[in-house]
């Protein structure tokens, strides 16, 4: 079970933050957990420690979160650090900002040294935000700490950012809560009429037309459902665009980097266990009234060498969904412009040049190997000295590009 949309919607859950020396899970390790179990709203137990390691911090790493190697002599072993972290969540929803990324991390740990996957619900705080708020320039942590007057008691360390986290999940709930009120009448007509859900789990894939998603959430909460913005092995249900409904119903094979989920949820249906519902035949059972938008609020992506996307179907929860990804080496798995073409396809816009609104940073896998003289291209050593700056840069090789295109 993953990405659960819903606005907390359990008694109790973990929120988790994680350090790390990088940004790929192949290549870098954790060095710090912490995470708060919470309650009926209430902070209980707590979770924190460094990892050790077996090589010297990174000094950028050093340098952004102040973890020394002192620090983390003082720490577990990894393997110990992950049985004592998952016997403290249990099955419990892990809450985080930008929380895939905590999870492949931990995920990644637990698979390695305990040869099991982890099953934990998430909830990601930045998809909350942008189902809520609409008047601040970006999704970052510390936007979200300014905009609601939070208490910034300093990033980059996972207990204090665990601390912000829980007091952006509070603001967070009573928006989603005052959402609620305002459309009590039809959440409750709802209910009534779409008693078929009730208890199940629900998958809320690509942008919807014509309802909004949180009034979805708002009534299969009402219904004891667990809903999710990504579909998964567990889903019951799938909700998707008249227009993607169409496609699946007509299509037997899906591309299966940018669109694997749809080639699973194919084969689960065949098999009896998903059942797969159009927007508007959602409308109709749970009698919502439809509402033609006169435009779309959709941006256009702006890619480099003016690639553009093979379709104007967007799923607006993935992860490169309006991200500026940049390119740097020479990949492996395919040549850049395919690369770039598929980030254009799930939504993502793509540029030539690290500037300060780059989200991601890809390195080729030659560009990664420490056996290169000088070790970074001039794109990275920019890339790194504005992270360093206070920007949300992201730095990853080529095979976690694939995982996060992939959306696993």
């Amino acid at each position: 079970m993953n990405n659960q949309t819903s606005i907390i919607a359990s008694n109790e859950y973990i929120i988790v933050d994680i350090e790390t020396t990088g940004f790929s899970v192949d290549y870098c390790n954790i060095i710090e957990i912490g995470a708060i179990k919470i309650k009926n709203g209430n902070i209980g137990d707590s979770f924190h420690t460094f990892i050790k390691q077996d090589t010297p911090i990174p000094p950028f790493i050093k340098h952004l979160t102040g973890i020394s190697n002192d620090d983390v002599a003082l720490g577990l072993s990894a393997d110990v650090a992950i049985r004592q972290f998952l016997n403290f969540s249990k099955e419990l929803s892990l809450v985080g900002h930008n929380i895939s990324f905590d999870y492949r991390f931990l995920n990644h740990n637990s698979e390695k040294y305990l040869g099991k996957t982890m099953e934990n619900g998430r909830v990601d705080t930045v998809h909350l935000a942008k189902n809520l708020i609409s008047d601040i320039p970006n999704y970052k942590l510390g936007t979200l700490v300014d905009y609601f007057k939070i208490t910034n008691v300093g990033q980059h360390r996972a207990t204090n950012d665990v601390q912000m986290t829980y007091e952006l999940v509070k603001c967070l709930s009573h928006l989603h809560n005052n959402y609620r009120e305002e459309y009590k009448i039809q959440i409750q007509k709802s209910t009534e009429f779409g008693k078929q859900f009730n208890n199940k789990k629900i998958s809320i894939k690509t942008k919807l037309k014509y309802i909004n998603t949180r009034l979805l959430e708002c009534i299969f909460t009402d219904m004891n459902c667990k809903v999710y913005n990504a579909f998964y092995s567990t889903s019951e249900c799938l909700i998707i665009n008249d227009r993607t409904y169409v496609r699946f119903c007509s299509q037997d094979t899906f591309d299966e980097i940018w669109e694997p989920w749809l080639s699973k949820a194919k084969k689960r249906q065949k098999e009896g266990s998903l059942e797969v519902f159009s927007e508007k035949q959602i409308c109709e059972i749970l009698n919502i009234h439809i509402v033609e938008k006169l435009k779309s609020n959709r941006k256009v992506p702006v890619s480099a060498k003016d690639i553009v996307p093979a379709t104007d179907i967007f799923d607006e929860t993935h992860p490169l969904y309006q991200k500026k990804c940049v390119f740097t080496g020479v990949l492996d798995q395919f040549d850049r412009t395919t690369a770039m073409q598929y980030v254009a396809n799930v939504g993502g816009i793509c540029k030539n040049g690290i500037t300060k609104d780059t989200n991601y940073l890809i390195l080729g896998d030659n560009s990664y190997c420490a056996s290169i003289k000088d070790g970074k291209s001039s794109k990275q050593k920019k890339a790194e000295d504005m992270i360093l700056n206070g920007l949300d840069i992201q730095i990853i090789p080529e095979t976690t590009f694939y995982q996060i295109l992939k959306n696993e």
